[in-house]
């Protein structure tokens, strides 16, 4: 545990000492994203765009930190809470599920960039038939 909890002081003394990242939400950013492998910057980012850290943020398809989207509840649930119950609202686990679906996404796309442009947009069809295509054009040759 010791050795994580340096990884991770190590990792989170630039962003909260710039403020990038409130003090409390960054050992939970942090865990996070040292356990699915994602960037800081872009768990970063991506709280910041979609809620500006606050924690009870919502709109009429999604809430929290990250923004899940409130219809996909079962399946961010099933697949990327160990089927255990949760609430958008409570930051860990809006953290910990939208860094896990991050992390899906990833391996799924191969990118980063295209990871974050499909959490951006969410499920539509349309978005899903784009990215395979891009992904499709960045394997030919391989």
């Amino acid at each position: 545990m010791k050795p994580l909890f340096l990884l991770l002081s190590i990792q989170c003394t630039p962003a909260p000492a710039q403020g990038i990242i409130p003090e409390k939400y960054a050992p939970i950013v942090l865990h996070y994203c040292a356990e699915t492998g994602i960037p800081v910057y872009i768990a970063v980012g991506t709280i910041t765009e979609e809620s500006g850290w606050n924690e009870l943020a919502r709109n009429k398809i999604a809430g929290g930190l990250m923004q899940l989207s409130f219809s996909n509840h079962a399946e961010f649930r099933d697949k990327y809470n160990n089927g255990r119950e949760f609430s958008e609202f409570d930051p860990v686990a809006n953290v910990r599920i939208g860094l896990r679906y991050y992390a899906h996404l990833y391996h799924w796309l191969g990118t980063f960039r295209n990871a974050c442009y499909f959490y951006a947009t969410g499920y539509s069809t349309h978005i899903k038939k784009w990215v395979r295509k891009i992904v499709d054009r960045e394997l030919e040759g391989v």
